[in-house]
């Protein structure tokens, strides 16, 4: 008999401020620090979930807190959760930008062979492209699907996570059931 599925909510982090996503970088898989004003930020997450759930643990509000294995979004999490546990999961890291990590869409554009360049349409040269980011993010959903309904319960069910921008906005169109190819129009 399989586990009954249970009506969760989903918290989706994006990590704090890193020297790169400042400048507008493609950070991918390199994997930057915060920087202090990004250190600030994950002090503000915790400091909104304390309020929100009023002084309660992080740990009680959530079935289970996911972090990226990238250090900008664990740091966000270890400072946001206090010692709450955390599980690191590799389906959460940033899309690998390959050959234009750490580059500007600006600067991937231009050239005349990569003037249109768009993420989700053209994908990155020795990265991914947004089918394989949207794998990812299903294998993710599904995992999270049968934690809460084999684990959770009435009072503690939902699910937290820490990642990136550009996995984020694929996790939202795949939640909805949507393609990230529309999401090229929003690039």
């Amino acid at each position: 008999m399989t586990a009954p599925r249970r009506m969760f909510e989903l918290y989706v982090v994006r990590h704090g401020a890193t020297e790169w996503s400042v400048s507008g970088q493609h950070t991918g898989r390199s994997d930057i620090p915060l920087t202090p004003e990004g250190v600030r930020q994950a002090q503000c997450v915790a400091t909104h979930f304390a309020d929100k759930h009023d002084g309660a643990p992080f740990s009680s509000r959530f079935l289970r807190i996911y972090s990226s294995p990238l250090v900008r979004a664990h740091e966000t999490a270890r400072i946001s959760v206090g010692s709450a546990p955390i599980t690191v999961d590799e389906d959460l890291q940033e899309w690998d930008y390959g050959a234009y990590d750490g580059r500007r869409t600006r600067e991937i554009q231009s050239t005349e062979a990569t003037k249109d360049w768009n993420l989700f349409r053209d994908g990155c040269p020795g990265g991914e492209n947004a089918e394989d980011v949207g794998k990812r993010v299903d294998r993710f959903i599904e995992k999270v699907k049968t934690v809460v309904a084999e684990e959770g319960s009435d009072e503690v069910k939902n699910i937290c996570i820490f990642t990136h921008g550009h996995f984020a906005r694929v996790l939202a169109a795949r939640w909805i059931g949507e393609s990230c190819h529309p999401l090229s129009m929003y690039a």
